[in-house]
């Protein structure tokens, strides 16, 4: 079975895939894990000098997030990376915060990805 990665910007992404969202990079790559997705991110929290960074996910589009989940993400050279479970075929609103509670919610629209089956 075939995967692809859908993100407001851009469509069925297939194979291995890396998508640049602003300060945000999601990558797919099936032959490493079919089940997740690695996350980098240099946006404002990283610029800011934060000490830690954690990905805040939900499941479903919108205002209504739900099984919500903050995946601690590691130091890298060039900002922070989590490598973080999603389910073929569903939705995964996302965004950050460091560990003084200051959020990047991309101006209050978040970041969204479905890893859709085909």
């Amino acid at each position: 079975m075939d995967y692809s990665i859908t993100t407001p910007s851009t469509t069925n992404l297939v194979g291995t895939t890396k998508v640049n969202l602003g300060g945000v990079a999601v990558c797919y790559n099936p032959q490493h894990n079919p089940n997740t997705v690695l996350i980098d991110y240099t946006g404002i929290l990283h610029n800011s000098g934060a000490a830690g960074v954690y990905l805040h996910t939900g499941t479903d589009y919108g205002y209504n997030w739900q099984n919500l989940y903050d995946y601690p993400m590691r130091k890298t050279v060039s900002g922070w990376q989590a490598e973080v479970p999603i389910q073929p075929g569903g939705t995964m609103n996302f965004c950050f915060k460091d560990s003084a509670s200051n959020w990047d919610n991309n101006t209050q629209h978040n970041w969204s990805i479905t890893l859709a089956s085909y």
